[in-house]
């Protein structure tokens, strides 16, 4: 048996006032501006929202479980002629403001926590003053704000102007989460590491994190790493990160590095955007804290460069259309290189998904006509979540080289997403790609799948959601890739054997979630049991193996703070390989329960053993 115990805790540092912020169009336009007082601003429009929502469901702040423009196609072409921000604090509630929450997380943080500056919104904003209302631009924008790491909702809701029939007042609020967050991790008396993040630094959308790692039996026993992340720079919805530190864990070696790196990005955050890209520099080097032999500790450094750029094709036409053409075009082009200055002798001259030098250029198209459904309780509690509607198909093809192995390179990526009218998803997937090399194919993969999502049942005061997945896949002749397995999302969860691999693979998951109705301590709870099957194919090609895992766990999530979910989760392997435990505990936390619903990735080789 193993368990694995995270201790969290959550604490705060700053106090500000939550404020408004409201500015108007010039008089000149003989359209005049409406000031109140903030609280009975706040209650006067929520209570006239919800009122409406009542006897129409369409409006912006009752609206769930439906396409998430619905609510503002009504006010399609009106002038803005107003916009007031306000930052709620994390005590409030969206469905009626004139309630606080006076729990013990709430009353302490409230005192403590610094809310979301009126400018960082404002920044976050794609309309302006005097801009004709879009629907699915408005949809785009509330989407984006909740989005954010350290806003846990959103809503942008849209009144009329009395007396006015080509005018509207938008009013966007924004719900905080506690910002301050860390954790402790004790592994015995000689070993801990502490962690601590502010994601909302100053209320300005920077993230400052700190680790410190205790080690006995560790050469020098403290290490330490930083990192600092500013969200949209200048309004450029340009993101910049900084890191270093000597106590990072390589993900593909499980060597301790002493690492530094650099990366700037921009997203494609709505379909409105041109431009969207990345540029991420980093030097790594494993160091030898723990004093193994020589035989068994990889030594090696290297340096990596990873740039990519796109382009959005359709921006100019669905602008002329106010967002209603929903077919988008976008190309992007990615260069990659890795080079060691020193290798581990251990590897040899071999080929290795990780210690080769690789250097390589991607060109990539994606199609995707994308809208969104609102609705809750997928992954979180009820806070409300964004499910992606359309089609998503992605072309990818460049050249690759890896030690002296140079080849081009083809794939394809297809995801359809659906939903039916009763609130269930389903997302079919498939995927597959292959290099050439002197007329033939290798390192070839295919892979199918579907995932789906049942409506939410309701009884009692229980409400409960289904999870089903179903995937496939298969390798042809291996040269460089990696094998697949099953210790990952698409085989058996919280399976850590690396040493189960095949060319041909079928899984089979299920999950059930509880929602329970009230809280303790302010934490929502949610129970689930789960079972995980697959087949393997050995390489020998012999006959196809079977492996099985169940359990259950319990998730629990105070909305109040910003490191998400626990879940305590229990495994039993009835069916598993000779040696390995068959039953293990495992307590988690700071899990981001977010549906994936970015609209382009970066140009990249197809995994077979990633979702």
């Amino acid at each position: 048996m193993r368990a694995s115990i995270y201790i969290v805790f959550s604490f705060f540092l700053s106090n500000t006032a939550s404020g408004q912020t409201h500015f108007h169009l010039p008089d000149s336009l003989n359209l005049s501006a409406i000031r109140i007082s903030h609280n009975k601003f706040i209650n006067n429009v929520f209570q006239d929202a919800l009122n409406a929502a009542r006897q129409n469901p369409d409006d912006a702040i009752g609206f769930i479980n439906g396409k998430a423009e619905k609510p503002y196609r009504k006010f399609e072409g009106k002038i803005i002629r107003n916009i007031t921000i306000i930052p709620l604090n994390f005590d409030r509630n969206f469905k009626d403001t004139a309630k606080t929450d006076q729990s013990f997380w709430a009353v302490v943080g409230k005192k403590l926590h610094t809310v979301t500056k009126n400018s960082v919104v404002k920044n976050d904003l794609f309309f302006k003053l005097g801009d004709k209302v879009n629907a699915y631009q408005m949809a785009d924008n509330e989407r984006w704000l909740r989005s954010r790491e350290y806003i846990q909702d959103a809503r942008i809701v849209l009144k009329k102007v009395p007396h006015s029939k080509d005018s509207v007042d938008i009013v966007v609020y924004t719900k905080d989460e506690i910002s301050i967050a860390g954790g402790l991790d004790i592994g015995g008396p000689q070993r801990s590491k502490l962690n601590v993040y502010e994601s909302n630094f100053g209320g300005l959308a920077q993230r400052l994190d700190f680790m410190t790692l205790f080690d006995a039996k560790r050469e020098g026993p403290w290490g330490f790493q930083g990192a600092y992340k500013k969200t949209n720079l200048f309004h450029s919805f340009c993101d910049l990160t900084i890191t270093a530190g000597n106590i990072g864990v390589n993900g593909a070696t499980n060597e301790e590095e002493l690492s530094y790196r650099f990366l700037f990005e921009k997203s494609l955050h709505s379909p409105y955007d041109l431009f969207a890209g990345a540029l991420s520099l980093s030097k790594n080097e494993s160091i030898n804290f723990y004093q193994l032999p020589e035989s068994k500790f990889y030594k090696y450094n290297y340096v990596s460069c990873d740039a990519w750029l796109g382009y959005n094709f359709n921006h100019c036409q669905i602008k002329e259309t106010e967002g209603k053409l929903r077919n988008r075009h976008f190309g992007s082009v990615r260069y990659f290189n890795r080079t060691f200055n020193e290798l581990p002798f251990q590897t040899g001259n071999r080929y290795d998904p990780f210690y080769n030098n690789t250097t390589g250029i991607l060109g990539q198209i994606t199609f995707f006509n994308q809208e969104f459904y609102k609705t809750h309780y997928i992954y979180g509690f009820g806070t409300t979540e964004d499910v992606p509607i359309g089609l998503n198909t992605s072309l990818v093809a460049g050249w690759t080289k890896q030690l002296e192995l140079a080849r081009p390179y083809a794939g394809l990526n297809v995801s359809k997403y659906l939903v039916t009218e009763d609130g269930e998803f389903c997302r079919l997937f498939a995927k597959g790609g292959t290099y050439f090399h002197n007329g033939n194919m290798e390192d070839a993969g295919i892979m199918v799948g579907v995932m789906a999502y049942s409506r939410i049942y309701r009884p009692g005061k229980v409400k409960i959601r289904q999870l089903i997945s179903l995937n496939a896949a298969a390798v042809f002749s291996p040269v460089t890739s990696t094998p697949l397995r099953i210790n990952n999302s698409l085989g058996l969860r919280g399976f850590m054997s690396d040493s189960i691999f095949g060319d041909r693979r079928i899984s089979l998951q299920s999950e059930t979630v509880f929602y329970l109705k009230g809280k303790i301590f302010g934490f929502s709870f949610a129970p689930f049991p789960f079972a995980d099957v697959s087949l393997l194919r050995d390489y020998n090609r012999n006959n196809y193996n079977l492996f099985a895992g169940l359990g259950g766990g319990m998730r629990a999530r105070n909305e109040h703070l910003i490191f998400r979910t626990i879940e305590l989760r229990a495994y039993y392997y009835p069916v598993a390989p000779v040696g390995y435990n068959d039953f293990k505990v495992v307590l988690s936390s700071n899990l981001n329960f977010r549906y994936q619903s970015s609209y382009i990735n970066a140009p990249d080789l197809i995994d077979f053993n990633r979702d």
